[in-house]
C-alpha cells in the first residue's frame, strides 16, 4: 500500500512540474536576482523595498534560497526599487516603470560588501565569524584561526550550540543525534567521523540547521550541520595547497585544483591527515557484592586516540543550455582510527582488603574503505520554476579489532581477548524537489520525495587467549552474522510566502520506514513497518532598523543503528563488556525556537547582536547504561535503553562587536534547563539540572597582513540518566601572517594553553559507581601553510581582494 502511495506521489510531482501556469494576477509585477558582487553567489534573504515616487514605502519582498524575488500586484507607474541585507551595500534603482501589460524584469542586481578604503590603494571586506539568517547559523570558517590546520571538528569547538569532547565527538544542543551533509549531500559515516575527515582549510562555510523545514531528512535529535566546501565560480583555474604539523605527531596536506569556463567546471582535491591526542586516564569504581562485601577497583595510565584518513574526490557540472545542468562527482578513501590504552590496575574486596595488582594493554583499530558517487539534474522551466534530482550512493568495508591483554609485572599473559568484527554497508538515496511560484499568494509551493535504502552485515568473532599453548583460541558460541536492512519512502510539501513583512512557511513530511535485523547463529530476527508524519512551521517577521524576529515548530525522529539493535555481546577490554538491545524504540523530538537579531554599525566597525530561545522534548530517550555483568562483578556491561523522557528549556545570545577598526570580540553564550523523567526497568525517578557554556573571541589586526585571535571557553557540568559530565575550560591562541599579496599564509596555533581541557564522568546505580577522568597532553603547538592559486580573484581596477570564501581571509 505504501509503494503505491509513493508511486502516485512521484507521478502528481512530475505531473504539476509540467504543468501551465493558468492563473493571472491582476496588476503589474517586478521580478529580479540579488547577487555577492565578488562571488556572484545568490544572497538569500534581501530584502526588496518598494517605493513611490514620493519615497513611500509600497509593499516588499525577501529572496529565496536562489536570490530570486517577485512582487506582483502593483498600479501601473513609476517606482523606485531598494535593496538592502546586513553586512552589504544599500542599492536603489530608480525610475522603475510598471506596466499592467507586460512584466518588469530587472535581472540581476549585484550587491557588495561594505568596505573601506586603506591607505588609498586596499579595499578590505570583512565577514562575520557566524552570520545569522532566518533558518540557520552560517560559521565563516576563515575567520576561526585558532583552528584552521585541523579538521571541521576543530572549528566547531567555537561556535554556538555545539560541543566537542575529548574524542573528538560532537554534540549538537547537548545531542550526538545529528545529521552532517556535506554540500548538501548525505555521507555514510557517523556524524563526528564525517566531520574529522573534512580539512578546515577546504571548508568555505558550516550550516546549523537546528530547526530544519520539512524538504530536510527529519532524521536526528538537534537538527543538520552542513559543511559547504570551498568551489571557485570564476572562470579559469584556481586552487589551493595546505599543510600542517603540531608537536603531538599531527600532520597534514591537501590540494585542490578547479577548472571552470562558461558551460563547464572540473575540480578534483585530495587530502591527507594524520591527527593523534595522546594523554593520561584514571578511575575508581566499586561494585556491591552483597550487603556485607563492595569490590573496589582502581586505574592509572597512559591513552592515545589517533585518526588519519585519505580522500580523492572528483566531479564536474555542465551546463547544456540556460535551463538544464547536469552534475556528477566520485570519491574514494579510507578512514583509520586507534584507540589504545595502557592501565595500571588495583583490585581488593572490602572489608578485607587483599589488593591484587595488574596490568592491562588495550588496543581498538577500526579501518574503513569507503566509495561514494552522485549525480544530480536541475531543470528551470521559468524563473524560481524548477525540478531538481539528485542520487547519492555511499558504499564502505568496515573491519575492526579490539585487543585486550592483562598480565601481572614482569609474568606473562594470563587473560587476553581479541573482537572481530568486519562487514559491508552501503546506502543509496534519491531525491525529487519541485519548486513552483504561486502569485496569488506571493510565494512559492515546493513538493518532493525522496528514497533511502540502506543495508548492512556485520560478521563477528572472539579469540580467547589459551595460557597453556600461548595462543588464541575462537570461541564459536561468541561467533555471529548480523545483517541489517532499512528502507525509507518519504514525501513532503510545503508552502511558502510572504506579506509586507511577515514572512511565513508551512510543511509536512510523511515516511514509511521498512527495517529488518537477523542474526544467523542464533536465529533471531526483528521487523518494524512505520509510518511516521512530521509537521514544520517557520515565520519570521522584519522590523525596523535592521531587526528580525522568528518562530518555529519542528517534529524530528531518531532511528537507533544497526550496531545499538544487535543483542549479541562482543568484548570491550579485560573489564568492559557490550550488549546491543534489539527492543529500543525511536527518539520523537519536539523542537520549538524563536529568536531575535539586531545589527548596528556600518563598514568595518558592523556588529550585530542575536538571541534566541529553545524548548526540545524527546520522547524514548536513549542513553549508555553500565551495570555488573551478570556474576563478574569486576567485569561492567554497557548496554542501551529507552530511559524515559527529557526536557531542555535554553537560549542562545551572540554579540559580534567591533569598537575599533582593529579590534573585534565575539561572545557566544548559550544555557538551558535539563529535566530527564527516568523510567526503565526498576528505576523511576526525576534529575533536573542548569547548564551552560560561554565562548569568547578576541581578533587583532596588528598590521594589513597580520592577525592575532584570543579564545576563550568554559563547559558547566551536565548530568544524564546515569550520572554526570564534569566542567572545564579552556584558552587558545593563533597568529596568522600573510605574505606575497596573501597569496601565502602562515598560521601558529597554540591549543589548551594552561592544559585545563580535562573531562571527567561519573556513573552510578543503587549497587555501582565509577569515576572516570582523562586529562590530554596540552598545549598543543601547530604550524599551518596555505597557498592560493590565483587567489580566488577576479582582476579588477586597484586590488580589491575577495571571492569565494576566500575575501574575508584578507581583513576584518
Amino acid at each position: 500500500m505504501i509503494k503505491k502511495i509513493f508511486t502516485l506521489l512521484l507521478i502528481a510531482t512530475v505531473i504539476i512540474a509540467y504543468s501551465e501556469e493558468n492563473s493571472n494576477t491582476k496588476g503589474g509585477k517586478i521580478s529580479g536576482s540579488v547577487i555577492d558582487s565578488s562571488n556572484k553567489t545568490p544572497v538569500e534573504y534581501a530584502t526588496i523595498g518598494i517605493y513611490s515616487e514620493q519615497n513611500k514605502l509600497i509593499t516588499g519582498a525577501v529572496t529565496d534560497s536562489k536570490g530570486n524575488f517577485s512582487v506582483s500586484g502593483l498600479h501601473e507607474g513609476i517606482f523606485s526599487v531598494k535593496v538592502t541585507f546586513m553586512g552589504y551595500k544599500t542599492i536603489t534603482i530608480s525610475n522603475v516603470t510598471v506596466s499592467n501589460i507586460k512584466n518588469t524584469e530587472l535581472g540581476d542586481i549585484t550587491l557588495e560588501l561594505n568596505t573601506e578604503e586603506i591607505e588609498a590603494v586596499d579595499i578590505i571586506g570583512k565577514k562575520r565569524a557566524i552570520e545569522y539568517k532566518i533558518d540557520k547559523k552560517v560559521v565563516n570558517v576563515s575567520q576561526h584561526l585558532t583552528s584552521i590546520s585541523g579538521s571541521a571538528v576543530d572549528v566547531l569547538e567555537n561556535v554556538p550550540s555545539v560541543k566537542v569532547d575529548i574524542d573528538g565527538n560532537v554534540t549538537l544542543r547537548g545531542s550526538g543525534n545529528f545529521t552532517v551533509l556535506i554540500d548538501g549531500t548525505p555521507t555514510i559515516l557517523a556524524p563526528s567521523d564525517a566531520l574529522a575527515q573534512i580539512p578546515a582549510e577546504n571548508i568555505e562555510n558550516i550550516e546549523i540547521i537546528t530547526n530544519p523545514s520539512a524538504k530536510y531528512n527529519p532524521e536526528g535529535t538537534s537538527g543538520i550541520l552542513n559543511i559547504i566546501t570551498k568551489k571557485n565560480k570564476l572562470s579559469g583555474i584556481s586552487g589551493v595547497i595546505s599543510t600542517s604539523v603540531s608537536n603531538t605527531g599531527e600532520y597534514g596536506g591537501n590540494a585542490t585544483v578547479e577548472v571552470r569556463n562558461k558551460k563547464l567546471s572540473y575540480n578534483i582535491g585530495a587530502d591527507y591527515n594524520n591527527n593523534n591526542m595522546p594523554g593520561t586516564i584514571s578511575f575508581y569504581r566499586w561494585n556491591r557484592i552483597n550487603s556485607d562485601t563492595v569490590l573496589n577497583q582502581t586505574a592509572f595510565g597512559d591513552f592515545s586516540r589517533s585518526r588519519s584518513n585519505w580522500n580523492i574526490k572528483s566531479g564536474f557540472e555542465y551546463k547544456f543550455s540556460e535551463n538544464n545542468t547536469f552534475g556528477f562527482n566520485a570519491g574514494i578513501g579510507n578512514f583509520n582510527m586507534i584507540m589504545a590504552s595502557n592501565k595500571m590496575y588495583s583490585e581488593w574486596l572490602s572489608p578485607i582488603f587483599d589488593t591484587t595488582i595488574y596490568h592491562t594493554d588495550n588496543n581498538n583499530n577500526i579501518s574503513m574503505n569507503f566509495v561514494s558517487a552522485g549525480f544530480n539534474y536541475k531543470h528551470i522551466f521559468e524563473k524560481e520554476h524548477t525540478l531538481e534530482v539528485k542520487t547519492n550512493y555511499n558504499s564502505r568495508i568496515k573491519e575492526q579489532k579490539e585487543t585486550g591483554y592483562s598480565y601481572f609485572y614482569g609474568n606473562p599473559i594470563y587473560e587476553g581477548k581479541i573482537t572481530g568484527e568486519t562487514g559491508p554497508s552501503s546506502s543509496l538515496e534519491i531525491n525529487a524537489d519541485y519548486t513552483k511560484p504561486i502569485i496569488m499568494l506571493l510565494g512559492k509551493f515546493e513538493s518532493g520525495i525522496m528514497l533511502q535504502l540502506s543495508q548492512r552485515k556485520d560478521n563477528t568473532t572472539l579469540h580467547e587467549y589459551d595460557t597453556n599453548s600461548y595462543t588464541f583460541v575462537n570461541k564459536q558460541q561468541y561467533n555471529n552474522t548480523t545483517n541489517y536492512k532499512r528502507d525509507v519512502y518519504a514525501a513532503y510539501g510545503i508552502l511558502s510566502g510572504e506579506a509586507k513583512n511577515l514572512g511565513y512557511q508551512g510543511g509536512l513530511r510523511m515516511e514509511y520506514t521498512y527495517r529488518t535485523l537477523n542474526q544467523l547463529a542464533n536465529s533471531f530476527e526483528t521487523k518494524i513497518t512505520r509510518p511516521d508524519f512530521f509537521p514544520t512551521i517557520h515565520m519570521s517577521y522584519k522590523l525596523p532598523s535592521d531587526q528580525q524576529t522568528f518562530i518555529s515548530y519542528t517534529r524530528r525522529i531518531v532511528r537507533p543503528k544497526g550496531w545499538l539493535l544487535e543483542p549479541h555481546t562482543s568484548w570491550i577490554d579485560a573489564n568492559n563488556v557490550r550488549k546491543g538491545n534489539p527492543d529500543l524504540l525511536p527518539e520523537y523530538i519536539n523542537s520549538f525556537e524563536s529568536g531575535y537579531q539586531k545589527s548596528f554599525g556600518n563598514g568595518m566597525q558592523q556588529s550585530f547582536i542575536s538571541a534566541e530561545i529553545y524548548y526540545r522534548i524527546t520522547q524514548n530517550k536513549t542513553e549508555r547504561i553500565m551495570m555488573p555483568w551478570d556474576d563478574n562483578n569486576n567485569i561492567i556491561l554497557q548496554t542501551f535503553k529507552n530511559v524515559g523522557t527529557d526536557y531542555a528549556l535554553g537560549g542562545e545570545f551572540t554579540v559580534n562587536y567591533s569598537p575599533t577598526k582593529w579590534f573585534t570580540i565575539n561572545w557566544m553564550s548559550d544555557f538551558y534547563n535539563y529535566s530527564l523523567l527516568i523510567n526503565y526497568d526498576s528505576v523511576k525517578r526525576f534529575e533536573n539540572d542548569f547548564s551552560w557554556n560561554t565562548r569568547i573571541n578576541n581578533t587583532f589586526k596588528l598590521s594589513k597582513n597580520t592577525r592575532l585571535q584570543l579564545n576563550g571557553s568554559y563547559w558547566s557540568a551536565k548530568i544524564g540518566s546515569q550520572g554526570t559530565s564534569g566542567s572545564m575550560y579552556s584558552i587558545d591562541a593563533a597568529l596568522k601572517q600573510d605574505f606575497f599579496d596573501r597569496k601565502l599564509s602562515a598560521t601558529l596555533q597554540v591549543r589548551d594553553i594552561l592544559g585545563t581541557r580535562k573531562h571527567t564522568f561519573d556513573n552510578y546505580s543503587n549497587s555501582f559507581y565509577q569515576y572516570t577522568e582523562m586529562k590530554p597532553e596540552a598545549p598543543i603547538f601547530s604550524l599551518s601553510l596555505s597557498y592560493r592559486i590565483n587567489n580566488y580573484k577576479s582582476e579588477r581596477k586597484g586590488r580589491t581582494e575577495g571571492g569565494n570564501g576566500d575575501m574575508e581571509e584578507n581583513g576584518f
